[in-house]
């Protein structure tokens, strides 16, 4: 699944896809490791832990740490990392067995997990 595929989060929703609520979002990922894809043809994995930590490397071999928060209300999860990675603030999207967050302050796809496995795996991307 290409993230860009739509141009906003209004397409997503028109075509019939919904918001993940927080609480099953954290369901899907705490304690466990998402391989996904970011913007501009990069992959990556993280871990997301359940003391609001992650790390995440990519395939340029960037690594960095960070922490993440949720707002119930808002229905958003915020990453911030330790360097130089961007900061975001986003909304999660089901879409098949992906997970795609969508970015509340740019209004652009940020990144998918399309892959999500139990427990916490080693920082090897795929």
């Amino acid at each position: 699944m290409n993230i860009g595929q739509w141009s906003n989060e209004a397409d997503a929703i028109s075509a019939g896809y919904q918001q993940i609520p927080i609480k099953v979002l954290l369901s899907r990922i705490l304690g466990n490791t998402g391989y996904g894809d970011y913007l501009y043809g990069f992959r990556f994995v993280s871990t997301v832990d359940q003391d609001g930590r992650m790390e995440g490397t990519n395939n340029v071999g960037s690594y960095n740490t960070g922490r993440w928060t949720v707002d119930e209300t808002a229905n958003t999860f915020s990453v911030e990392w330790d360097q130089s990675w961007a900061t975001s603030t986003t909304r999660a999207y089901s879409i098949g067995e992906e997970i795609h967050f969508f970015d509340a302050d740019t209004g652009l796809w940020r990144m998918s997990f399309t892959e999500v496995v139990q427990g916490k795996q080693p920082l090897e991307v795929r």
